[in-house]
C-alpha cells in the first residue's frame, strides 16, 4: 500500500518545504504529482479550523490521556486540554510573541514554547512537539528530516528531530473525509521513551470563535474526568 514519498524530487521540495528530507523513489506518473500538488495546496490553505478529539501520552511506566479542543488560526493556537489526575482543564495559547498556560482566568505559566509549557504541566521529560503537530494534524510533514507518502499521495510517515536531538517517528494511521478533502483521523508518534497518540474526531473549518483569551470556566470535577481503561489496563484515549 505504501508508495514513495519523493523529497528527492524538485517538485516535492517545493510542495512540502522540506530542505533536508531523505531521497526516496519518484512517483511513476505525472498525474500523481498533479494530485499531490493540488492536495498540498489545499492543506496549506487550511489554516483556520477547529478539531476535537483525544490525546494519549505514555511510557512503559506512566500513561496520560486528555480530551482536546484545538483551534488554529494561521500561527495562533488556542487549545483546551481536559485531563484527569488533578490536571483538570487547562488552556494553552500561542501567538507570534509568547505562549500562555491558564487554568480558568489565571495564567499559571508563560514562555516562548507551547510544547515546553505543556511538558511542565504534564510533568514530562521531553516537550510535546506542538509546533510540528500543527502541520501533522493537517497531513503535512512540517520540518521532517524525511517522510513517505502512501499510494494516494497522502502523508504516511515521517522522521523529525527536535532541537534537543530527540528523534520522533510519526505515522498517520487513518484518514477521514471532510468537505471534499481527506485529513488525518489518527496519528501516532514515538520520541525517546514517549509514545503519542492523537485522535482527531470532529473537524470544523473556519470556526466562528477564533483563538481567544482564557475563559473563566472552572475545571471539570475529577470524577467527570476519570479515565476508562482498556483490556490491557492502559488508559483509553478520549474520542477514540
Amino acid at each position: 500500500m505504501r508508495a514513495a514519498g519523493f523529497c528527492g524530487a524538485a517538485l516535492s521540495l517545493a510542495l512540502f518545504g522540506c530542505q533536508s528530507a531523505a531521497v526516496v523513489d519518484k512517483p511513476e506518473t505525472s498525474s500523481l504529482e498533479a494530485r499531490v500538488a493540488a492536495r498540498v495546496a489545499a492543506l496549506e490553505a487550511l489554516n483556520n479550523f477547529e478539531v476535537r478529539g483525544g490525546l494519549g501520552i505514555w511510557t512503559d511506566n506512566e500513561s496520560i490521556t486528555a480530551r482536546l479542543k484545538w483551534r488554529q488560526h494561521d500561527d495562533a493556537l488556542d487549545i483546551d486540554i481536559i485531563a484527569p489526575l488533578g490536571l483538570g482543564k487547562v488552556n494553552l495559547r500561542r501567538d507570534a510573541n509568547t505562549a500562555l498556560l491558564s487554568r480558568g482566568s489565571e495564567v499559571v505559566m508563560a514562555g516562548d514554547s507551547a510544547g515546553q509549557l505543556l511538558q511542565q504541566a504534564l510533568g514530562l521529560a521531553a516537550p510535546v512537539p506542538i509546533d510540528q503537530m500543527t502541520r501533522w494534524l493537517r497531513g503535512l510533514p512540517g520540518e521532517a528530516d524525511s517522510f513517505k507518502l502512501d499510494n494516494q499521495g497522502r502523508l504516511d510517515s515521517l522522521v523529525w528531530t527536535d532541537n534537543t536531538g530527540l528523534r520522533w517517528r510519526a505515522r498517520v494511521l487513518r484518514y477521514t473525509g471532510f468537505e471534499g478533502m481527506t485529513i488525518p483521523a489518527l496519528i501516532t508518534a514515538k520520541g525517546g521513551p514517549y509514545n503519542l497518540r492523537l485522535v482527531l474526531k470532529e473537524w470544523l473549518f473556519e470556526p466562528e470563535n477564533e483563538p481567544r483569551p482564557p475563559d473563566s470556566e472552572g475545571a471539570p470535577s475529577e470524577q467527570s474526568n476519570r479515565p476508562e481503561k482498556g483490556p490491557d489496563g492502559r488508559l483509553l484515549i478520549p474520542g477514540q
